[in-house]
């Protein structure tokens, strides 16, 4: 496993906590809107590593604004790290697969690809591109590299927590109400959910499945948050 994140700190973390639970894993620091990126990724993997079998496209971002509230930096900034981002990354690791004839690609989209709701209009853009994205690189590339996408729906991270509110106290009582009005589970999903689908698509026990959206949204299919 290589664990790369524009935050160095947070890669190490995580590489610390698969290598204490047994594992084989390496950290690199990358900002993948930067196209030098993608190529610094791919060669630490097979340097330390020795081949990729798979890519999982995770970074994201989301800027908060309707269309006429969006200055053009916020409206690029999260279609570089969401959208061209995931095609940068993927640029650089196609040729190791191919090269191999082998390889699972899964992408992070969201289920606000299919939905709409308040004031993200840079992300849900960005996600729609990433779910078309994903069902136009699997045609290209069946049947050696399969590609999918999970999307998932609200989920419990300290980015998520904080999204909405000017201090804490307003933040807090904004996430319970994101959380109740999931009208199935009432809560959000924990990383950890996430990931198992993640890993699903990623594994030979998805090996007839390409171009396709997995949506982990706790049932909220129809309703963004």
């Amino acid at each position: 496993m290589v664990c790369a994140d524009l935050d160095e700190e947070a890669a190490a973390a995580t590489t610390h906590r698969i290598t204490d639970a047994g594992g084989t894993a390496t950290a690199v620091m990358v900002d993948i809107a930067d196209p030098a990126s993608g190529a610094t990724l791919v060669a630490h993997t097979t340097t330390h590593h020795g081949r990729l079998d798979v890519l999982h496209n995770n970074a994201g971002i989301g800027v908060a604004g309707a269309v006429h509230e969006l200055s053009e930096h916020d409206w690029d900034r999260c279609l570089d790290v969401n959208l061209r981002g995931t095609f940068l990354v993927s640029r650089a690791a196609l040729p190791v697969m191919l090269e191999q004839r082998s390889g699972a690609i899964v992408h992070t989209c969201s289920n606000h690809a299919t939905v709409g709701s308040p004031r993200l209009a840079a992300y849900h853009a960005s996600k729609g591109g990433i779910r078309a994205l994903t069902r136009q690189m699997a045609r290209d590339y069946a049947p050696d590299i399969r590609v999918n996408c999970v999307s998932p729906g609200l989920v419990d991270t300290p980015i998520a927590r904080r999204g909405r509110g000017s201090t804490p106290e307003e933040a807090a009582a904004a996430w319970r109400l994101r959380e109740e009005s999931n009208r199935y589970f009432g809560r959000a999903a924990q990383p950890r959910e996430i990931a198992f689908g993640v890993l699903f698509l990623a594994s030979d026990e998805a090996a007839f499945l390409t171009g396709h959206d997995l949506v982990m949204s706790g049932g909220q299919g129809e309703v963004a948050f």
